[in-house]
């Protein structure tokens, strides 16, 4: 029903007549139908109304929904004395498709915001490499950088999953954090071009590195130093 629903319009009648069959993944799936059911139309203003109705509705109950998340994993740290990284937690691909829809819909000021972005962070240990990206890159677009700590969180968690990633991938990575400002550090930026220069048979790594180079110019001249030394040695 979600997939096929033909407008917002009737994703919003689907809430209001039947909440209760619709749990955290319908509900991300639903928010994330939105913004291309929108694209191109020319809202009244009794329709923005209606928009903001369903958008309100939504938001507090994927609020409800995810807080009751954060209990059962705090319940579930408490009972095994560590934390449940893995249990109870958003689906990336639900979690991230979810955010992506409010930042494209500039929806930022709502309680939905602070608490999605908290469980998107409590779902970086599942997250592949396309997850970082479209995650990054729907930050960037809207120009929103979260806290300090959700960010140091990312980049930490994507580390490990750097040498998984497509030339493409990589320069989206590099690009996103540095339209949003973001100096992800030494010890990524050196995981970052050693994926690159993995993969130069691939394609071009130039965007690559130029990417790396409105990071940290430094850096990235001293590395390709080290690699034009040991080529010739």
């Amino acid at each position: 029903v979600l997939a096929s629903a033909p407008t917002w319009r009737h994703l919003h009648a689907l809430l209001a007549s039947h909440p209760e069959h619709l749990g955290v993944p319908e509900l991300c799936r639903m928010l994330h139908r939105v913004p291309a059911l929108l694209k191109g139309s020319l809202l009244t203003w009794r329709e923005r109304a209606e928009l903001a109705d369903f958008l309100e509705g939504a938001g507090a109950l994927l609020v409800q929904q995810l807080d009751v998340l954060q209990a059962k994993r705090r319940s579930s740290a408490g009972a095994e004395g560590q934390p449940a990284e893995r249990e109870h937690v958003v689906c990336p691909d639900d979690g991230v498709r979810a955010l992506e829809a409010l930042l494209s819909l500039r929806y930022l000021s709502s309680p939905l915001m602070a608490v999605l972005l908290r469980e998107v962070r409590t779902s970086f240990p599942l997250f592949e490499a396309h997850h970082f990206e479209a995650c990054l890159k729907a930050l960037a677009a809207a120009g929103v950088r979260p806290s300090l700590s959700w960010m140091t969180a990312l980049v930490e968690s994507s580390l490990p999953a750097l040498p998984t990633c497509s030339l493409d991938q990589l320069h989206s990575l590099a690009t996103s954090l540095a339209t949003l400002e973001v100096n992800p550090g030494s010890d990524w930026l050196v995981a970052y071009l050693e994926s690159m220069h993995a993969q130069q048979n691939k394609g071009s790594i130039g965007a690559c590195l130029d990417a790396a180079d409105a990071l940290d110019r430094p850096l990235v001249t001293e590395w390709l130093t080290k690699l034009f030394e040991q080529g010739r040695s």
